[in-house]
């Protein structure tokens, strides 16, 4: 339109005053070009998100949108709300049903917690029924303040050898130099393998404080409890065992999966043997 009044003689700020507008309106207006940002930039849309949900759900069945949100982060490089990795698992029909505790029990005494790895350990087994062949016990020890298993021994006894066996497989994993010394607190039910003769002039020997649960109060060795639960939801429910041979490969499997790959979101969402290492970092600093 300016070109258009020059040929007519007619300059624009005598145009513009006539019509009483701005001289800008004869002018042709050019749009800025919007700036991509960095968020647009790393945008998936939910198609992507979607095969990658479906992926990480696949590797990780048992896992809720919360944990799932960490493995995106961690394994993918996908950085998305923790909102729409639920709306989406919703509409995938991938969200994990949480269980209800059907009993709470207040404790009478919470235990203190520990500032480092090493300093209490929980022990206690559970067992599993193998068709033709009979019980499988499994023994394991935890370390409060790490979550790693230390410790485990599967086998048809459940004897105070064995919950010995268990122990030494801690130590060894643990304090190769030995526990004398080392203010080491092991917590245990009141069982007959932990009262046992055996079982507590061992601990004397390796100069362990036994501290025992109170009667029906399993909630005092939570850790341990929840680390057999977790086992038998994500692995024992989920297999059908044929021979001692396979069940026991099986579950040292998740067991090393447990320890090693099972992120837990008391520790951050690291996994145990990454939040120990961490704290030995931070130790020897």
């Amino acid at each position: 339109m300016a070109g258009e009044l020059k040929k007519q003689g007619i300059s624009i700020k005598d145009a513009a005053d006539i019509l009483g507008v701005p001289r800008s309106r004869f002018y042709p207006r050019t749009r800025k070009k919007k700036e991509t940002t960095k968020h647009e930039q790393n945008y998936i849309t939910d198609k992507e998100l979607s095969a990658s949900i479906k992926t990480a759900c696949n590797r990780y069945p048992l896992y809720g949108y919360r944990r799932i949100r960490i493995i995106l982060k961690r394994e993918y490089n996908i950085s998305v709300s923790q909102k729409r990795v639920h709306r989406i698992m919703n509409k995938l029909g991938l969200s994990q049903q949480r269980l209800k505790n059907r009993r709470v029990v207040q404790m009478k005494e919470r235990p203190s917690e520990p500032s480092k790895p090493n300093q209490i350990w929980e022990m206690d087994m559970t067992k599993t029924y193998l068709n033709g062949y009979g019980w499988l016990y499994i023994m394991a020890i935890i370390d409060r303040y790490d979550r790693s298993i230390v410790g485990y021994e599967i086998n048809s006894r459940a004897r105070a050898t064995e919950w010995l066996k268990a122990f030494d497989k801690a130590v060894k994993n643990r304090f190769p130099n030995g526990t004398r010394d080392q203010g080491l607190i092991l917590q245990v039910d009141n069982g007959c393998q932990p009262t046992s003769n055996t079982f507590i002039k061992e601990m004397a020997v390796c100069d362990v404080t036994l501290l025992y649960s109170a009667y029906a109060t399993p909630e005092h060795n939570a850790h341990i409890e929840r680390f057999f639960r977790t086992l038998k939801e994500e692995e024992i429910y989920y297999n059908l065992y044929e021979t001692y041979n396979e069940a026991i490969t099986s579950i040292e499997a998740y067991i090393d999966f447990y320890n090693n790959n099972r992120i837990h979101s008391a520790l951050g969402y690291l996994t145990p043997a990454e939040y120990y290492q961490q704290s030995i970092l931070h130790n020897a600093a």
